[in-house]
């Protein structure tokens, strides 16, 4: 029995890089081919006497762009946009699973630098796509966003931090997602002197979705089909 899958696997990244004038650019295209088998090897058997193949082949592509931008001579403008599509066949035994994710992503922000503060103001929207030939888990989600944020230096001992985004999702509650942080230096002379401390707390959500350590081992035709789920709320503090 392989508890490391062997594999094969093709990757290809070209990127492109361009900076000039208070003016720079990112971009990349990928691809990734992956065949991946584990399970019973060399003619071995499971216990109950068959053998057991556990096999997953993974075609992904990619392509992603961030772009910078310098207005007014100090507030910098800044886009990116990505997106993937991934195709999966796996094989659980006699078991036979194809699936297909998609992801869209774009973001636009303003960072507003001042003497002793940034403000950063932005909106975002991510659609995400699931297909798979088990009936019962397939999955569209559009979530657009805004968000902001300050960083503030109130005194040479004290930076503190505060964001807050709003998320509008299709399929769940549409929620606020809070945090807030301090940085605290001691001063240069004294007993503390070197020390700092960082406080922070927050919270944020996330939609369930059936992909866990246990479905990723035996797939998802055993499961019932998915119901009465509610998105999932963190809340932590340090």
């Amino acid at each position: 029995w392989a508890d490391m899958a062997g594999y094969d696997r093709l990757v290809a990244r070209p990127r492109l890089f361009y900076e000039r004038e208070g003016r720079s650019m990112f971009a990349t295209v990928g691809f990734t081919g992956e065949n991946r088998d584990g399970g019973t090897l060399g003619g071995g058997v499971a216990p109950d006497g068959q053998p057991y193949e556990e096999g997953l082949r993974t075609r992904r592509a990619d392509a992603a762009a961030v772009g910078r931008y310098v207005v007014g001579g100090r507030n910098i403008v800044s886009v990116r946009a990505s997106g993937v599509e991934q195709r999966h066949a796996h094989r659980f035994g006699a078991v036979r699973e194809n699936d297909r994710h998609r992801t869209w992503f774009t973001e636009a922000s303003l960072a507003l630098p001042r003497e002793r503060s940034t403000y950063v103001l932005g909106a975002a929207y991510q659609a995400e796509r699931y297909r798979t030939d088990v009936a019962g888990f397939d999955y569209d989600f559009r979530i657009p966003s805004v968000f902001a944020q300050a960083d503030v230096d109130a005194a040479t001992w004290l930076v503190v931090s505060a964001s807050a985004r709003l998320d509008g999702h299709s399929a769940y509650a549409t929620t606020v997602s809070p945090r807030l942080s301090a940085l605290v230096r001691a001063s240069e002379t004294g007993a503390l002197a070197g020390w700092t401390a960082r406080l922070s707390g927050g919270a944020g959500t996330f939609a369930p979705v059936p992909f866990t350590e246990e479905t990723e081992v035996v797939g998802l035709t055993p499961l019932l089909p998915l119901s009465g789920l509610e998105a999932e709320r963190a809340v932590s503090g340090s």
